[in-house]
């Protein structure tokens, strides 16, 4: 199966969220902000710096401004004109004397009250007694008469207005002085020099076409490299198939990415590492636990990545990767291309110098040219003056208010009518008596009690098997490489709602597999345990479908 190396990437969100480990070596993008994290092995993602950017070069120092010129005087105000003297106010009239009120009209006399009907006795209780009619209202008195309202007087004369006095001229309104000339402006300064670009970085870019197997289980061997991408080298060479040469002495970063293929039956351990001038790199090694294969055919398949930064202190250093496993059954496995998918190399290897820059600084800002003085700005003319104002003439004065009419009196208030006598109420009915309760019936018998489930038997084979009907309700332990069969309902006839338990008590490959006609339904088709100690249970559904749940692999 081919594989390509790509960068994990999801929302800032999700990876928020979801908190992964990455690998030593291995980014994370977050495809919503274009940030990248670089994984270390040991601290989950949100403890991960960012991957930043290098910092930007100081900016230049800013020119000395011009000086301001010097402000014109102001011209003199000129004097105000007097105000001229208020005419005297005019007398107010007398006011006319109120009129007399009229006196009021007598009230009426209140009409006298009906006598009250006497009540009737309370009857014993049963049905009501219709109710007695209602005595007739008394009639209501008469209202009086309202007496007549009194005249009203004449109103006074109202006195005449004095005249106005006469307003004052304006005087008149001062010249303006003439406007002040601007000073010319002062020229600009010349613009710096632009500063030098940054040097440029040494660079590599390698891989290795080739299938890699390992001579001897538990002794390294040098992983080779046959292959330059394009445009991918400057300043890095290899050397006799494996040396990464670096021609000048700086601060380096090494990324690899090694394919690990395993076709062993059980899980096999691996070591990577890396050698500096043919002597092992301190605390460079990274051990892997390679999973077994999937069938005979087809090796389980582990991409390691190795990330380092590194100094190189003399000119021609060289860089080695070397690899182990504990079975020759373990190789660096080349992929060819297939349909769109390019090829898998065995190995991809880059470095690249991370001394530098890739810009030189900016150059400073050229000094700016001072400003003109500003011109004078001429006086301003005198104000006229303000011409006096008009005496007020006099008010006149205001007329007598006539009297008012007098109040007419009020009519006598009529008498009330007498109220009529209350009906008897009557009596109420018996209430009847109320009937026996019946018994109560005898109490049933109580049900026998069910079977203990809370225990299941546990039956164990190294070998394959195929469920028995004693398998029911309990756990079959195996402790060998085997499959487990499902007979069909016809075999062994189990019934609708059992369930059984399978144990992988063994570090060897346990799969389960269907009898002839047998449906079993697992999340993406997954029949095979996980691990040792991975357990599946399987519950039955219909004649010949099962359920089959649990820690499952492809």
């Amino acid at each position: 199966m081919a594989y390509r190396i790509v960068l994990r990437q999801d929302t800032a969100a999700n990876w928020t969220k979801y908190n992964p480990l990455l690998l030593n070596g291995e980014f994370g993008f977050e495809e919503d902000t274009d940030k990248l994290k670089l994984g270390d092995g040991v601290h989950k993602w949100r403890d991960l710096p960012y991957w930043l950017p290098g910092p930007t070069g100081a900016a230049g120092s800013s020119g000395t401004s011009g000086t301001s010129g010097s402000s014109g005087t102001s011209g003199t105000s000129g004097t105000s004109g007097t105000s001229g003297t208020s005419g005297v106010d005019g007398t107010s009239g007398t006011s006319g004397s109120s009129g007399t009120s009229g006196t009021s009209g007598s009230s009426g006399t209140s009409g006298s009250s009906g006598t009250s009907g006497t009540s009737g006795l309370n009857g014993t209780s049963g049905t009501s007694g219709t109710s007695g009619s209602s005595g007739t209202s008394g009639t209501s008195g008469s209202s009086g008469t309202s007496g007549t309202s009194g005249v009203s007087g004449t109103s006074g004369t109202s006195g005449t207005s004095g005249t106005s006095g006469f307003n004052g001229p304006t005087g008149p309104q001062g010249a303006t002085g003439p406007k002040g000339e601007t000073g010319a402006t002062g020229p600009q300064g010349l613009q710096g020099p632009t500063g030098s670009g940054g040097a440029l970085g040494a660079y590599g870019s390698f891989y290795d076409s080739t299938t890699q197997t390992l001579a001897t289980a538990g002794v390294g061997q040098v992983v080779t490299i046959n292959s330059t991408y394009p445009g991918g080298s400057n300043g890095i060479s290899i050397q006799n198939g494996s040396q990464i040469v670096i021609s000048n002495p700086g601060v380096y970063e090494l990324t690899a990415v090694l394919s690990l293929a395993n076709l062993d039956n059980s899980p096999i351990s691996s070591e990577v590492w890396l050698e500096f001038n043919g002597t092992v790199y301190p605390n460079s090694g990274t051990h892997v636990l390679l999973p077994e294969r999937k069938n005979s055919g087809i090796p389980s398949e582990t991409p390691v990545t190795m990330n380092f930064i590194g100094q190189s202190t003399s000119t021609n250093d060289y860089v080695e990767i070397y690899w182990t496993a504990e079975s020759t059954n373990v190789s660096l496995e080349s992929v060819g291309a297939t349909g769109s998918q390019p090829a898998a190399p065995s190995a991809m290897v880059s470095i690249e110098q991370v001394m530098y820059t890739q810009l030189g600084p900016t150059g400073a800002t050229g000094a700016t040219g001072s400003t003109g003085s500003t011109g004078a700005t001429g006086s301003t003319g005198a104000t006229g003056s303000t011409g006096a104002t008009g005496s007020t003439g006099a008010t006149g004065s205001t007329g007598a208010t006539g009297s008012t009419g007098a109040t007419g009196s009020t009519g006598a208030t009529g008498s009330t009518g007498s109220t009529g006598a209350t009906g008897s109420t009557g009596s109420t009915g018996a209430t009847g008596s109320t009937g026996a309760t019946g018994s109560t019936g005898a109490t049933g018998s109580t049900g026998a009690t069910g079977a203990d489930t809370s225990t299941v038997g546990i039956y164990s084979t190294g070998s394959n098997y195929t469920l028995a009907l004693t398998d029911a309700g309990n756990l079959v332990e195996i402790t060998g490489a085997a499959t487990v069969t499902v007979p069909p309902n016809s075999s062994v006839a189990f019934p609708t709602g059992t369930q059984i338990i399978v144990v992988r008590a063994t570090a060897s490959a346990v799969d389960i597999a269907a009898g002839s006609g047998v449906t079993l339904n697992s999340t993406n088709s997954y029949l095979d345990l996980n691990y040792q100690y991975s357990s599946a249970t399987l519950i039955k559904r219909d004649t010949d479908e099962w359920y089959v749940f649990g820690d499952l692999k492809p």
